[in-house]
């Protein structure tokens, strides 16, 4: 799995973009230097040829996006009918039934989905909106595997890093140097 964190970067799309990038570039090698190697190892895995042309639709096509938010409603709406094993719910972590689920009703081309609630995030994540709910963060969902990447913004307004310090009980003693470091870093450039 990739963990993205490109620095100075303003929106969450920008983390989005390289990851996308990053993605189609390692696909297209792989699809044309290796077709020998993906033919075997689809062959050992029990799987036909159809997800070698899911591999090359994903990067023929545009990445997806859906919100977190987004993402548990469609999930809510289809629980019944469905029956996952587990039950979405906003505030809890994908499973991976539901990310297959989400890639799936976007056609299966590689999905995104943005501002999760900030409690699942790392304490340095930068929210997404002024009610401080949801942080700007991205997991890039694909077919047949689910998560395959993620990536956050790094809040940083010191006043707001140390607030969710606090928030958090975490001691500044030990992660102060965190937000001294990312706010000094920002306001340098």
């Amino acid at each position: 799995m990739i963990e993205a964190e490109i620095p100075f970067a303003e929106h969450i799309k920008d983390v989005a973009h390289v990851i996308e990038e990053l993605y189609k570039h390692i696909v297209n090698a792989l699809l044309e230097q290796c077709e020998v190697d993906i033919d075997l190892a689809l062959k050992k895995a029990g799987h036909n040829n159809d997800f070698k042309e899911r591999l090359k639709r994903s990067v023929e096509e545009p990445f997806k996006y859906i919100t977190y938010s987004g993402a548990v409603d469609v999930l809510k709406s289809r629980h019944k009918e469905k029956q996952f094993q587990f039950e979405p719910k906003w505030g809890d972590d994908l499973h991976i039934e539901h990310e297959l689920y989400i890639v799936n009703q976007h056609d299966d081309v590689p999905t995104f989905v943005t501002d999760y609630p900030r409690d699942l995030k790392p304490f340095y994540a930068r929210t997404a909106n002024p009610d401080d709910e949801t942080a700007s963060s991205l997991d890039l969902l694909v077919p047949g595997v689910g998560e395959l990447a993620g990536g956050t913004l790094r809040e940083e307004r010191f006043d707001k890093l140390t607030n969710r310090l606090r928030e958090l009980d975490m001691c500044e003693d030990h992660y102060g140097w965190s937000a001294i470091n990312t706010t000094q870093i920002y306001h340098l450039i």
